[in-house]
């Protein structure tokens, strides 16, 4: 009877371990941190969501960054070693900079359509 109580509390526990899921990343909001004369540098905050039972860390991140599917931006690398919790969420901060040669494209491609 013992054997069995044990297989099966290790057969549910193995179950629960093996439904991995993805981590989630949105946009959580960006802030202006200066104006150089380069361009724009900006804070952009992302939110993970881990769904998992347990917590992992973001050791690198590589990103493609794009306006509006439209307009690349140079891409991000960094290795913030950050912990996201199991069924939590963390906001991580990932600096990035429009170049002023960009800023009118933005206008045209993206808020001036908006405001027409």
């Amino acid at each position: 009877m013992i054997h069995r109580r044990t297989l099966v509390l290790s057969s549910l526990a193995a179950l629960s371990l093996a439904c991995v899921k993805q981590p989630t990343v949105t946009i959580d909001h960006a802030d202006v941190k200066d104006v150089t004369l380069q361009g724009i540098a900006l804070d952009v905050y992302l939110k993970i969501h881990n769904a998992n039972v347990y917590d992992f860390q973001i050791r690198r991140v590589h990103a493609d960054v794009t306006i509006a599917n439209q307009i690349a931006l140079p891409p991000v690398d960094m290795a913030p070693a950050v912990w996201v919790p199991s069924n939590g969420n963390t906001v991580l901060p990932v600096a990035t900079e429009v170049p002023w040669t960009v800023v009118p494209v933005i206008f045209k491609n993206v808020c001036w359509p908006r405001i027409g």
